[in-house]
């Protein structure tokens, strides 16, 4: 087995914002005790848009220039979702 010895420092990879705010989410979730009876429902549709926003972002390959459209799409999605499902939002 050959051991290459790195010479070049490694990149700095520094998040974007969808990525950061998706990261925020991640741990205010992981914060609340059980306790916590969860987000408000206005705040509920925020976070899932935004997690879906996020998750177009990725399979999107993480470019980006098209924040305003995952996040318009995200919008539709859930919104039709709620109306086939009869709940409101």
């Amino acid at each position: 087995m050959t051991v290459k010895q790195l010479t070049d420092p490694l990149p700095v990879v520094i998040p974007t914002e969808a990525e950061s705010r998706a990261f925020d989410l991640e741990s205010q979730e992981a914060a609340a005790g059980p306790d916590d009876a969860g987000p408000a429902p206005g705040q509920q549709r925020e976070d899932e848009i935004r997690r879906s926003a996020y998750e177009r972002y990725l399979r999107r390959g993480g470019a980006a220039g098209s924040e305003v459209e995952d996040w318009l799409e995200a919008e539709r999605a859930f919104d039709q979702n709620q109306r086939k499902t009869g709940q409101a939002g």
